[in-house]
C-alpha cells in the first residue's frame, strides 16, 4: 500500500512529525515525502499531481489546491490539522465554512477541541493523545534550581511573561534556547536580567541528542507556545521527569492536571506559580507518559485501520445515523406538538375559570371599596364640622384672651393710679406729722 504524505518543509528540521511515518513504516507501508514549501513563498501543491498514485493521501497541517471538477469522495484523503494554526481555542465555530472541503475527507485530530468542532459540523474525525516511547528519555530523580525555556514566539510566551511566572523562586540558571518559528519575531533579554538570573543561550542544536541532554540538565521545563497541536516538545520533557509550566489551553491542559504533574496558568492573567514538591510533580510528569505510552501503542492499531477505511462509506454511516436520530427527533417533536396541544387546552380552560373567578373577586372587592369610600366621606365631612367647631371656639377664646388681656392692662393702669395716690397719701402725713411736730408761733 502506497501513502503520499504531504507536510511543510520545515518539519524537516524539527522532525516533529516523524513519529507518525514511522508508525506506518514500522507495518511495511510505502511512504512517500511530498513536502510544501508556500510557507516560505514556493509554489502550492496541486492535488492533481498525484491523484491516482497513491492508496492514501495524508495532508499534514496543511491543504493542497482543489480542481472544482475532481470528484474527492473517489481518494482516500486524510487531515491533520493543529491546534495552534488557529487564533483561539474557543472561537474555532468561525472556521465552520472553510472546514466545508473537509467533508471530503476523514480528519485526524490530536487536539480535542478541534475533534468537537469538526464533528459537530458532520466531518468524520478521530481523536486521538499522543505518547512518546518513555524508554528512550533519560529520567533523573534529581532536582535542582534551574529552568529550559525555548523562546519561539515572543509575541505569544515572552521572558517577561516567564519571569511573572518563576516570580521569587530561588533559580540558579536558566537555559533560554533562541530559535523562533517562521515568520515570528524573537525578544531580546535584558542585560541586568542575563546576569540575574544567570542566563545561558543557544541558537540551535546540531543534533536532538544535544537539544534533548540540555532539556535534561535542566528541572523546570517551560512550553514555548500559547496552544500545541500536539506538542512534542512539552511531552518529551514531561518523559524526561520533567516540571513542565505551561498555559491552561490545548493541548497541554490535556496532559497535565496543574498542581500534579506540571502547572498551568492563565495566558491572559498570568501571575507567580506556588511551587509546591517539585520533585513529586517531576516523578507524576514521567508517569503519565509511562502509563500513556502503552495506549498509544495500542491505538496506533486502530489509526491505521481508520487511515485506511473507506470514507465513502463512513460519510453514509454518518447520514444514516444523522436521519435516523432526525426522524426520532420529528417522531418525538410531534408527539411534544400533540402533548403540548391537548395541555394548552387545559391550560385554556383552567385559564377562563380563573378569569371569571378574578371578575368575580374584583367585583366584589370594588363593592367594598364604594361601601369604604362612602363611609370615609362621611367620615370626612364630620371631621370637617368638627374643624369649623374647633377653629370658632378658638376664634372665640381668642377674643376673650384678647379681653382679659385689656382688663389686665386696665387693672394695671388703675393699680398705677393706686399707688400713685398712695404714695402722695403718705407724702401728706408725713407733712402733717412734721407739722405737728412744730406748732405755729414758736
Amino acid at each position: 500500500m502506497k501513502i503520499a504524505y504531504f507536510d511543510h518543509s520545515y518539519h524537516k528540521q524539527t522532525l516533529s512529525t516523524k513519529f507518525l511515518i514511522d508508525m506506518l513504516v514500522e507495518k511495511d507501508f510505502e511512504v512517500e515525502y511530498i513536502w510544501d514549501d508556500f510557507w516560505r513563498g514556493g509554489e502550492k501543491i496541486r492535488l492533481a499531481d498525484y491523484l491516482g498514485k497513491f492508496d492514501v493521501y495524508i495532508f499534514f497541517q496543511l491543504l493542497p489546491e482543489f480542481d472544482e471538477n475532481t470528484d474527492l469522495t473517489c481518494f482516500n484523503l486524510v487531515y491533520i490539522p493543529m491546534l495552534d494554526s488557529y487564533d483561539s481555542e474557543n472561537l474555532l465555530y468561525r472556521h465552520s465554512n472553510e472546514w466545508e472541503i473537509l467533508k471530503n475527507f476523514k480528519v485526524l485530530n490530536f487536539s480535542k477541541s478541534l475533534h468537537v468542532a469538526m464533528s459537530s459540523i458532520g466531518i468524520i474525525s478521530k481523536y486521538v493523545k499522543y505518547f512518546p516511547n518513555p524508554e528512550k528519555y533519560f529520567a533523573s530523580n534529581k532536582v535542582n534550581k534551574s529552568a529550559f525555556f525555548w523562546q519561539r514566539n515572543s509575541s505569544m510566551v515572552n521572558w517577561d511573561m516567564v519571569k511573572d511566572l518563576l516570580g521569587k523562586l530561588d533559580l540558579e540558571s536558566i537555559h533560554i534556547h533562541m530559535a523562533n518559528d517562521p515568520g515570528t519575531m524573537l525578544e531580546e533579554i535584558a542585560p541586568q536580567d542575563i546576569e540575574k538570573y544567570h542566563i545561558e543561550f543557544t541558537n540551535w542544536f546540531e543534533t536532538k541528542n544535544e537539544y534533548i541532554e540540555k532539556v535534561q540538565s535542566k528541572t523546570l521545563y517551560i512550553a514555548p507556545r500559547i496552544s500545541e497541536g500536539i506538542g512534542m516538545s512539552f511531552l518529551e520533557a514531561m518523559a524526561m521527569g520533567k516540571c513542565v509550566i505551561a498555559p491552561n489551553l490545548g493541548t497541554m491542559n490535556e496532559y497535565i492536571i496543574d498542581g500534579v504533574n506540571g502547572y498551568l496558568y492563565d495566558v491572559e492573567e498570568p501571575r507567580e506559580i506556588t511551587f509546591k514538591d517539585i520533585a513529586t510533580v517531576c516523578r507524576n510528569a514521567r508517569v503519565t507518559i509511562e502509563e500513556g505510552f502503552p495506549k498509544w501503542r495500542d491505538e496506533s492499531i486502530e489509526i491505521i485501520n481508520y487511515l485506511f477505511s473507506d470514507s465513502k462509506e463512513l460519510y453514509k454511516k454518518l447520514r444514516y445515523i444523522a436521519n435516523s436520530k432526525y426522524n426520532e427527533n420529528q417522531t418525538e417533536r410531534v408527539r411534544l406538538i400533540r402533548l403540548q396541544e391537548s395541555e394548552k387546552e387545559v391550560l385554556a380552560d383552567f385559564l377562563n375559570e380563573e378569569n371569571n373567578f378574578i371578575k368575580r373577586e374584583n367585583r366584589q372587592l370594588l363593592q367594598g371599596l364604594e361601601e369604604k369610600e362612602a363611609v370615609i366621606q362621611d367620615l370626612a365631612k364630620h371631621c370637617s364640622e368638627k374643624d369649623n367647631a374647633i377653629r370658632e371656639l378658638t376664634n372665640q377664646c381668642i377674643e376673650k384672651e384678647t379681653t382679659i388681656q385689656d382688663l389686665d392692662r386696665q387693672c394695671l393702669e388703675k393699680e398705677a393710679v393706686i399707688q400713685e395716690l398712695t404714695k402722695q397719701c403718705l407724702e401728706k402725713e408725713t407733712l402733717i406729722q412734721n407739722l405737728t411736730r412744730f406748732p405755729r408761733g414758736r
